[in-house]
């Protein structure tokens, strides 16, 4: 099993999301995950929790910043990284099944799969 390096970037300002992003990145697979937030955002509690497994306040304000400075501080060990935002849900075992095929015998470079699109409530909003 891979694990794979999950870097959240965060501004704070959707706090009743982050929890949600947080266990649903922790149901997707073995994860290691960086929380990256403002000076006045308090990640403290998400670590305490063990939601997360390092948080840092922000170099700078923008968004590839944030996820630069996540990747730098993931471990050397980390198989495979990633990003995931604040308001968005993986869905459970979706880094395992990520981690295998980029572990498989043709050994692509990245995985991507299907986007579900929800509302606030987690109900479909396009549905087929």
């Amino acid at each position: 099993m891979s694990v794979v390096g999950v870097v959240v970037p965060t501004i704070g300002q959707r706090p009743q999301y982050i929890e949600s992003t947080l266990n649903s990145i922790r149901e997707a697979g073995e994860t290691f995950i960086v929380l990256v937030g403002r000076d006045d955002f308090d990640g403290k509690k998400f670590a305490d929790s063990g939601l997360v497994d390092l948080y840092i306040d922000e170099d700078g304000p923008s968004l590839p910043k944030k996820i630069n400075q996540g990747f730098r501080a993931l471990p050397k060990e980390i198989d495979y990284i990633t990003w995931v935002g604040d308001d968005d849900l993986l869905a459970p075992k979706a880094l395992v099944r990520a981690s295998e095929v980029l572990s498989g015998p043709q050994k692509p470079v990245m995985v991507f799969g299907h986007c579900q699109y929800i509302d606030s409530n987690g109900k479909d909003v396009l549905v087929k």
